[in-house]
Order: C-alpha cells, then sequence, then structure tokens
C-alpha cells in the first residue's frame, strides 16, 4: 500500500490543515463530496470516512470553503455568455410540435 505523509506532499501541505486525521480520509472526503451528485450529508460522510459527525462536519465545513474561495477566483462570464449565444442560435423543437414528415420518394 501505497503511503503518503503531509511532509512528502512539499509545498502542497500548506493546503492542507494540519489535523490528527489520516491524509487518506481527507482525500477520501474530497472524492465524495465532489462526486455527489447532490450534496452528501455530514452524517453519510462520517460514515463512509469511519469518523464521528462532529469530525465529518468540519471536514466537510473546510473543503467547502476552500471550494467557495476558488470558485469565487474562478469566474465562467465570458464562457458562460459565448455558450449562450451558440445555444440560442439553436432552436430547439418544443415539446407536442409536430414535425413535417418526409416521404420516401422525394
Amino acid at each position: 500500500m501505497l503511503r503518503v505523509s503531509r511532509a512528502d506532499l512539499g509545498a502542497g501541505r500548506d493546503h492542507l490543515p494540519q489535523s490528527r486525521t489520516p491524509l487518506v480520509k481527507w482525500f477520501l472526503a474530497i472524492y465524495l463530496i465532489t462526486s455527489s451528485k447532490n450534496d452528501i450529508a455530514s452524517l453519510e460522510l462520517a460514515r463512509q470516512l469511519g469518523v464521528k459527525w462532529d469530525t465529518a462536519w468540519l471536514i466537510k465545513q473546510k473543503l467547502m470553503e476552500v471550494m467557495r474561495q476558488r470558485n469565487a477566483t474562478y469566474k465562467l462570464g465570458a464562457m458562460c455568455r459565448s455558450m449562450m449565444g451558440i445555444w440560442a442560435a439553436k432552436s430547439p423543437e418544443k415539446r407536442g410540435e409536430e414535425r413535417p414528415t418526409r416521404s420516401l420518394s422525394s
């Protein structure tokens, strides 16, 4: 099994909190939070990580705060505006609207 300590991470160790929770559990929490379609409950996160609820809640809060800070730094404004222009150019068919039928002979 590959073991990674905080010292092995070099300059990146400043971004991870100094806690007694193993680094593997932090990475598992990152995976679980980012891969869930909806928000994952702290109780479910605690069950998946094998820690107490208050530990899972604190990990989740710290990770969500870092994600909020990152989202504030990188905006998608120009990209969204250009994509909206592309989507507006395509006129999607409305539900229930009949399409003209094609004949096989033409």
